[in-house]
Order: C-alpha cells, then structure tokens, then sequence
C-alpha cells in the first residue's frame, strides 16, 4: 500500500470519526425566525411598490411630476446597486440577528418618516421627508434578501434549505402583490390638501405593519444555535469559533473584508457565473420597470387604478 493510500485512509477514518462526534440537532425556533424574516420582506416589498400603483394621486398631491414619483421605487434599486455588495459583508461580520435588527428599524423608521411628508392638519407637503423615508426603507432590503440564505445555512437541515429560502424570498414577491393591489383600494382619489386624507391612512396602515417584524425580532435572541443542524453548518461554526485571529473584533473585520474581496474576484473571474448575473439582472430590471410604470402605462388609455393593479 503507498504513502498516498495510507493518507486518504487516515483521512476517512478521521472524517468517520468527526461526523460521529459532532451532536446534530435543529431547533422550533427558526420557524419563528423564518416568520420574522417573512414579514419583514413582505413589509418592505409593500413599501416599495404601494406608490407606483396610485402615481397619478401621488404627483396631484405633492405637485410633482411622475418623473419624481417613480424615484419613490427607483430609489430601491440604486441602493441595492450600491449597498448591496457591503450588506454581504456586513451580515458576516454582524451576524443573523443584528442583520434581523437593522433591517426591521430601518424598514419601520423609514415608514414613519413618510408620515411626516404629509402634515394632517396643514395643506403642506414635503416630497422630501416622502423621498427620505423611502431611502430609509430601500437600506433595509439588502439585509432582508441576503440574509436569507446565511439563515437557512445555519438553522436548517440540509433538505430544508431550498424550503426555507424559497418561502423567504417568495414573500417579497408577495409583498409586492399585495402593495400593487391594496394601494389603488385605499387611495381612491386625489388625497385632499388637508385632513386625515386616504393617503395617511394608507401609511399609516403600512406602517403599523412595519411594526409587526420590529416587535417580534426583540424575541430573536441569537444568530447561530447552540447545535448545528448539518454536517456543513458544524464545519463553518467551528472555523469560526475556533480560529483565535477571527475571535479579535479588528481581525475579525480585516479578515472578513479580505475574504469577501477574494472571493468576488474568483466568484466574477467565473464565465458561467458573469452571465447568468447578466441574465438575472436583465430580468430583475425588466421586471422592476414595468411594475413601476404600468400604473402610467395603461391610465392614459383610461384604464382605472384597480384595473392597472390587476
């Protein structure tokens, strides 16, 4: 027997070995979190594209033109241009819950901000806080999409992870379902110049919503479980606990940065994976551009608002 072959033999034995040490276990609780993840998605995505549906009313109110009316949804894709990339580094270095706590503040402190952008009681209004409030509510998204995955990694067997994922960003597209119908049913007409208008009411419902995922993330206490659920989640908790340079906060930072850095240069370096992005992208901005402008599109051809939503 060569040298080569006893290795791989001690290999095995070793990997054996392993796999009967390590204690396997997956926990109720992540459907809670799952849930969490869920509704936020679906909070956000409601956020989005409530605008779009009621563009005709939006510019009467604010006396704008639908060129400002459409940054309310474009305003999600810049960010998610821009911040997308460092999200995934931030989600590493904070970990699932703090992920969890920023996106969810930022999604209902951006909900609220869009309240203020219509004063109950005065005839003002202030597109900017609207667009300020919007730009708070896209940084969540990023947080809410690729957290997803990290999640699944980490809290679900491995013939639960397509489920887990799949439910998660399936939400966001059922977000956007209901912004796209719900919105044109409470806002029938042009918000009056005062008073509790259908357009206050409308954020202010979308809001209450936000608040659903805020409140229950106070009860996501932490990112990793205290067994891993898979053979492969076990191996990366353990690089992670184990390496003492990654346990430093600034060696921790240095090292995630550099990683991340190496691994998008030999992830884009791949042919395969620049065109399916290319591919992907194309349909993601289609998509996102024709759910913007339907509402545009068909009412100057007399088609109402519900029409257009559905």
């Amino acid at each position: 027997m060569t040298a080569d072959e006893n290795r791989d033999e001690v290999r095995m034995e070793t990997m054996d070995e392993e796999k009967k040490s390590v204690q396997l276990k997956v926990f109720k609780r992540r459907w809670f979190m799952l849930g969490v993840i869920c509704l936020a998605n679906l909070s956000n995505a409601i956020n989005w594209i409530c605008f779009s549906s009621i563009a005709d009313h939006v510019a009467t109110y604010y006396a704008i033109s639908f060129d400002r009316v459409n940054w309310l949804s474009l305003v999600y894709m810049v960010v998610s241009i821009v911040f997308g990339l460092a999200s995934c580094l931030l989600i590493d270095l904070l970990g699932i819950r703090e992920s969890i706590y920023l996106g969810v503040l930022f999604n209902f402190v951006g909900s609220l901000v869009r309240i203020f952008s219509l004063d109950i009681w005065q005839p003002d209004r202030y597109f900017v806080v609207l667009l300020v409030g919007q730009l708070l509510c896209s940084l969540s998204q990023p947080f809410f999409m690729f957290v997803t995955t990290k999640f699944a990694t980490s809290w679900f067997a491995e013939n639960q992870r397509g489920l887990a994922n799949t439910v998660a960003l399936g939400s966001n597209v059922l977000g956007t379902l209901i912004g796209a119908l719900v919105s044109p049913m409470l806002v029938t007409k042009a918000p009056e110049k005062s008073g509790l208008s259908e357009l206050s009411i409308m954020l202010i419902i979308f809001a209450s919503l936000a608040a659903v995922p805020l409140i229950m993330s106070v009860f996501v206490r932490q990112s990793l479980p205290d067994l891993p659920p898979s053979l492969s989640s076990s191996t990366s908790q353990a690089k992670h606990k184990e390496n003492p340079i990654v346990n430093s906060r600034k060696n921790k930072i240095l090292s995630s940065f550099f990683n991340y850095t190496k691994e998008l240069k030999s992830l884009f370096s791949n042919k395969n994976v620049v065109v399916r992005c290319v591919c992907c992208g194309a349909g993601v901005g289609i998509f996102n551009a024709l759910t913007t402008l339907t509402q545009q599109i068909f009412t100057v051809r007399c088609y109402t608002n519900d029409g257009n939503s559905f």
